[in-house]
């Protein structure tokens, strides 16, 4: 935590501001900074450890992302398919314009010792920032077979993105997924994120 530099830096504002700063707008400007630093200092106070963590920082298509808790593996991913073709996930005849702007996802996923039922839609779904190669948000789109997986279960789950750019268009998405977030109970560091990188089939 870095709640010492705050208050060090509150101090010295504070500082300035009662020695006399005749500039009101000078004045506001201390306030502001001021307010800043207090949110700060908010946030990190609300900040709660965990002992979470995974082999790496960056991971790609095909690739195992494990979850480990105390070193013991938790649960485990793997994002197997990122493709531009609708046709595997709706009919031919539900196949619309729209459908040029949704991407085809699959992903396996394993529950080794949670606790818990253990499903994608909340964890890595709800607790990602996904964006395309043009850095722009996707939205998700319909799912098939999404499911919670109890201890020692696996399955695979197939689900849809909406994308602003034609599909045909996009050449990776990018999951920027905060793990603690999805796992735990509380409010974790903002830091505490692992990035998925994946190429788009066309």
């Amino acid at each position: 935590m870095h709640i010492q530099k705050y208050i060090f830096i509150a101090f010295s504002i504070l500082f300035f501001v009662i020695t006399g700063c005749s500039d009101q707008r000078q004045l506001e400007e201390y306030r502001t900074k001021l307010s800043s630093v207090e949110e700060e200092i908010k946030k990190d106070q609300l900040v709660e450890k965990h002992d979470l963590a995974t082999e790496k920082k960056e991971y790609g298509i095909n690739e195992r992302v494990v979850i480990t808790k105390s070193n013991q593996p938790l649960v485990a991913f793997t994002i197997t398919k990122a493709s531009s073709s609708m046709i595997n996930f709706k009919t031919e005849a539900t196949l619309t314009k729209e459908s040029e702007h949704e991407l085809l996802l699959e992903i396996t996923y394993e529950n080794i010792s949670y606790p818990e039922p253990y499903g994608m839609r909340w964890t890595l779904l709800s607790n990602s920032k996904i964006t395309d190669n043009k850095d722009e948000l996707v939205n998700f789109g319909g799912r098939q077979n999404d499911k919670d997986v109890n201890k020692g279960e696996t399955n695979t789950m197939t689900f849809s993105v909406k994308t602003k750019q034609l599909a045909s268009k996009v050449d990776y998405l990018t999951f920027k997924y905060y793990y603690p977030q999805s796992l735990l109970r509380g409010t974790y560091s903002e830091k505490d994120f692992l990035i998925i990188k994946v190429p788009v089939e066309h």
